[in-house]
């Protein structure tokens, strides 16, 4: 996948504003389309503004489904219109943590007050796998295209 068929599969990613447990098929959809593979062996997931437990156990699910078949893959997470997690969050986060997972690349985009807010809680989260903050999307596609 390209940068430019990439920014375009990331247009069509909607964030549900509060997804709750009874989610519709359509609300399903929605959060699953978060989570691809842009190269064989590189998953991509393209988290959202609004985090909550529904919304992580649906890309857990996927994310599980989707990677069965893998002996190992490397992972991009896009967090570039996220807000930090809140404690529930963080735990949540770190049940997609497989050691499928080869290498993390973590893109934040153009905010430092978020990147420094990322850098100390992904230490905590994600402090026994190996990762790495990249600056751009283009980076991150390079880089975990390279590895895998």
């Amino acid at each position: 996948m390209t940068i430019t068929e990439l920014e375009e599969r990331l247009k069509n990613c909607k964030d549900l504003v509060d997804p709750q447990e009874n989610l519709t098929e359509e609300d399903k959809e929605a959060i699953i389309s978060t989570v691809f593979f842009c190269h064989p062996n590189v998953l991509y997931m393209y988290e959202t503004t609004h985090h909550n437990m529904h919304k992580i156990k649906i890309q857990r699910e996927w994310l599980f489904k989707i990677t069965k078949d893998y002996e190992s893959y490397n992972l991009i997470v896009d967090l570039s219109r996220s807000k930090p997690p809140s404690a529930e969050i963080r735990e949540g986060i770190k049940t997609f943590l497989s050691d499928k997972m080869n290498r993390i690349y973590i893109y934040i985009g153009s905010n430092v007050l978020l990147k420094l807010a990322a850098k100390f809680i992904l230490y905590s989260v994600f402090k026994d796998m190996d990762y790495k903050f990249v600056s751009s999307r283009e980076e991150a596609l390079k880089l975990s295209t390279n590895d895998s």
